[in-house]
């Protein structure tokens, strides 16, 4: 047995020892090198990788060459590769008798500024360079020559002085910058100009070991309000998560880093559902919402995320809450924003957000949508008084607006400033419903069988036709939801709706045309399906229901959803021998395509090297079992063992944490973490816990076994490094782990196991106290056995969910409010995951 050195994350972990069989390897003997061969290889130098040089700054690179035959005067034959014909000059490179290192001096002086140039020099003649040596027979270098430039102060022409106001790290450092430009693409680098009492270096953070913030700052790419675009790659932040101290990069067992929400999403975030949707989007629409900013006055705006990687997780502050200002400019704020509600009980509430420099808004509503010409007309006439049907507001606040009747109108604003000049002006077009004529939403949808689609494909198991006709719609959501996730939650079901993509432009024109018809695939079999539509007009909003339709089939086991409700008292085991076999392992592969359990291979379940515990108060041992194959085709594909070392305790297994040697000769050190439901991903500790148990005959179903968190799976992660502390990818994931009996599977028979001796009642708490903070001087062990026996007498009786019936769902509305302002009515819904199939279109 191996013993596992423990990994810190959010949560300290304490591993188990897992066993392993190592076997011989089979060696065949290689081609022996040339007789005489010298040995010249490159050894490890600065001069390989990327380099960046200033004009000033001599053209030349220095390499060193070593070689393992010192014999003998020699001239080494190096083979360049270049980039660009005519730029490296490169000299004989020779070897004195019993020299064992030389060096020399390869030169570029034709080199141009802002252009990259890369040279590759290889010793391929088999007479210098041994097969067998450790040291490289080839080395890369690359150079980019560039100016240097200080980021100004526009009133001294000097250096700007840079205050960066780090909100979320409460607090404030000055640091100058400095950029080269290669084609509008600034690579900027700024250095905090402060010093600690001794006289040291201060980092931009605050750090002792003096880190620099690094961006890239692109002056041709704009963002969705006209200001351009940062980026901002992942860097160390100067902190060690361990002891929160600062050091350098290479003492730090948990390095913070830092990066903005792009690279993020695409470097370490990929692996999350919604995160990786976003990542998509910004890499398919660069500049676009949530990317850090400059906003042409001295402003920096930097939106941020910080990263442990050893915890497999990270966190954010508020958004853009790291300003940077330079000095030197002239700041103003002179921005007008405009938003609006649903009228309510006659008026329209309007939100104005006024700029801190705007001192009052002048604004007039006029009927219907304007053009370009008018609301230029109409700008005009408010600016020079010769529109008199005017009002004002002189700070950010909420107005409420009445109308004489139902219509769409345009509100044209104009903003001042202290001296009763014109800075800035705006419009907004809404709609009004007056008191005795409302505008209510038309929309019907409806469920049916997919039985005309089955010749195309489709099933009638796993699919249902629906359609939606409406009537003057200008925006709609739809879902399909099965009737448990709506009685259980159905405030969740509508929040799930309203965070999913609208209907796109010619779906909706169908739907207010012909009526849209399609059908939407990936249901269970045996199941019954309600289709939600939320639904706009542009005056009121709605949601409708449609009734209920079931897929055909019946309800497979291997398409149900499991819970800790569904084990099966009498069929959890006494022993762990109970759980020994081989199974048919199903389960969601989170990277595949279908939403729906597939075969993925076989589990083994036998008994562990590991010695089974004592007997504890309640007559119950804590025993150890090995589960080989929950990544079965991964680990054939990279020949490692991936058995899982889990515990049989109280008729349940539960697994805590794994941890796997090396594999494919030290390159990837992979370790299990846990996964939930909508995609959120934790380092395996004693807060996090699936339970397996059997739910049917044969069957057995691991599920969450905290009560809130809703893990549903393992992720096997990669890590470069044997303290797990560098990510470098994920291998698979699977989730809703189900293994069946094979004969179960296969001919619907299986033997009655043993009665065990823990009941439904009691594993329900189990579930319910999981949760609950632990005595903080539990083992993660003890905590979970302490928890299990807790609830041993405890009786509980099911509650029935009564009667099956529709919830009534009103029209949204806002009830106007004249107080000074308090936010706008354009949010940005958060993403909350649901049990259902949100359509694509």
């Amino acid at each position: 047995m191996k013993s596992l050195r423990n990994i810190l994350t959010f949560a300290a972990l304490s591993l188990f020892a897992v066993s392993c069989v190592e076997e011989a390897d089979t060696y065949v003997k290689g081609e022996a090198d040339v007789e005489g061969c010298y040995g010249v290889y490159f050894p490890a130098q600065e001069a390989s990788g990327s380099h960046t040089f200033d004009p000033s700054m001599p053209a030349e690179i220095t390499f060193t060459l070593a070689r393992t035959n010192s014999k003998g005067e020699i001239t080494v034959p190096v083979v360049p590769t270049v980039s660009h014909e005519g730029i490296f000059e490169i000299p004989v490179v020779s070897f004195a008798d019993g020299q064992a290192e030389t060096q020399f001096t390869v030169t570029f002086p034709n080199s141009e500024n802002g252009v990259k140039y890369s040279l590759t020099l290889a010793v391929t003649d088999p007479q210098y360079a041994s097969k067998y040596n450790d040291g490289a027979t080839n080395i890369d270098f690359s150079v980019l020559r560039v100016q240097w430039l200080d980021f100004l102060n526009p009133v001294t022409n000097e250096p700007a002085v840079v205050t960066f106001n780090e909100g979320w790290w409460g607090e404030v450092h000055t640091a100058t910058l400095k950029y080269y430009e290669v084609n509008g693409v600034r690579t900027c680098v700024a250095t905090c100009n402060e010093t600690d009492d001794e006289g040291n270096p201060v980092g931009i953070w605050g750090d002792n070991a003096g880190v620099t913030f690094n961006f890239t700052w692109n002056t041709n790419l704009v963002n969705e309000n006209g200001y351009q675009v940062l980026d901002v790659p992942r860097q160390y932040l100067g902190f060690d998560y361990s002891d929160w101290e600062s050091k350098p990069e290479s003492d730090a067992s948990d390095p913070i880093y830092f990066y903005d929400w792009f690279y993020y999403l695409t470097t370490d975030g990929g692996y999350a559902g919604a995160w990786a949707d976003w990542a998509g989007f910004l890499a398919k629409n660069p500049g676009a919402y949530a990317q850090s900013y400059y906003d042409g006055n001295g402003g920096f705006c930097f939106n941020l995320r910080y990263y442990v990687p050893s915890a497999g997780g990270g966190w954010t502050p508020d958004e853009f809450d790291v300003l940077a200002i330079a000095d030197g400019f002239t700041r103003v704020d002179y921005s007008l924003e405009l938003s609006a509600g649903l009228t309510s009980e006659g008026a329209a509430p309007v939100t104005f957000e006024l700029g801190a420099d705007v001192a009052s808004v002048k604004y007039a509503v006029y009927e219907g949508e304007l053009n370009v010409a008018q609301l230029d007309a109409k700008i005009a006439a408010i600016a020079d008084g010769s529109e008199t049907a005017v009002s004002e507001v002189a700070e950010s606040s909420t107005v409420a607006v009445s109308m004489e009747a139902t219509g769409k109108y345009t509100l044209v604003a104009v903003a001042y400033d202290a001296e009763g000049n014109v800075q800035n002006n705006t419009s907004l077009v809404f709609t009004y419903v007056a008191a005795d004529s409302p505008a209510p939403v038309v929309v019907t949808a409806g469920l049916g069988s997919a039985d005309k689609y089955v010749p195309a494909g489709a099933s009638t198991e796993t699919s249902l036709e629906f359609w939606v006709y409406g009537q003057d719609l200008v925006e709609a959501k739809l879902g399909i939801y099965t009737y448990a996730s709506l009685v259980s939650d159905m405030d969740g079901c509508l929040e799930g709706l309203m965070a999913s993509e609208s209907a796109p432009a010619e779906v909706l024109a169908l739907m207010n045309e012909t009526g849209y018809v399609d059908v939407v695939t990936g249901l269970v079999p045996g199941t019954e399906y309600y289709l939600l539509v939320w639904a706009s007009n542009g005056y009121e909003t709605t949601v409708v229901m449609s009734d209920g339709f079931y897929t055909s089939g019946d309800p497979l086991p291997v398409y149900k959803n499991y819970s800790s409700d569904d084990f099966v008292e009498e069929l959890l085991p006494t022993a762990s021998e109970g759980y020994f076999g081989t199974y048919n392992y199903y389960a969601v592969d989170y990277f595949g395509d279908s939403p729906l359990r597939s075969y993925i291979g076989q589990v083994t379940v036998s008994d562990s090297e590991l010695p089974n515990a004592e007997v504890d108060e309640y007559g119950l041992v804590a025993e150890y079992v090995n589960v080989k194959g929950i990544f079965g085709p991964t680990a054939q594909k990279y020949a490692f063992d991936d058995t899982m070392t889990m515990e049989y305790y109280g008729g349940v297994l539960y697994q805590l944490s794994t941890y796997y040697d090396a594999i494919a000769d030290g390159a990837y050190y992979p370790a299990v973490m846990y996964l939930t439901a909508d995609g959120g991903l934790y380092g395996a500790s004693n807060n996090y816990v699936m339970f397996g148990g059997f739910v049917d005959e044969g069957y057995i179903a691991f599920v969450d076994a905290t009560g809130g968190y809703g893990f549903n799976g393992w992720l096997l992660r990669a890590f470069s490094d044997a303290e797990y502390s560098t990510t470098v990818g994920n291998f698979a994931c699977y989730q809703d782990v189900l293994l069946v009996d094979p004969e179960v599977d296969d001919n619907g028979l299986a033997q009655a196991p043993e009665t065990s001796s823990v009941s439904k009642a009691q594993l329900d708490l189990i579930n319910a106290r999981f949760n609950e903070k632990g005595n903080c001087v539990e083992t993660e062990r003890g905590r979970i056995h302490s928890i299990i026996d807790s609830v041993k007498g405890v009786k509980k009786y099911d509650n029935f969910m009564g009667i099956k019936g529709e919830r009534e769902v009103s029209s949204v509305s806002f009830k106007a409010v004249e107080v000074p302002y308090a936010g706008s009515f354009n949010t940005r819904s958060s993403q909350i995951s649901t049990t259902s199939e949100v359509l694509n279109y």
